[in-house]
């Protein structure tokens, strides 16, 4: 059984597989906060029946700005 679209956004990074623990998972979001830009080439994603797919993971950080 796979994750349902809302299951899927509601989820931490950590809690999807896409690292091989939860500290590493941790770092590289410590890392995209730093650097403002994260990507990872062939990422190992775990299904939720426990299929592993590889993914391109890219993730940017972007201002909003709230003034008008």
């Amino acid at each position: 059984m796979e994750y349902s679209r809302e299951e899927f956004l509601g989820m931490a990074l950590w809690d999807i597989g896409l690292f091989k623990d939860v500290e590493a998972s941790k770092d590289a979001f410590r890392e995209l906060q730093a650097k403002q830009y994260i990507r990872y080439e062939d990422l190992p994603l775990k299904t939720r029946g426990g299929r592993c797919i590889n993914v391109e993971f890219v993730s940017n950080v972007y201002g909003v700005n709230t003034k008008k």
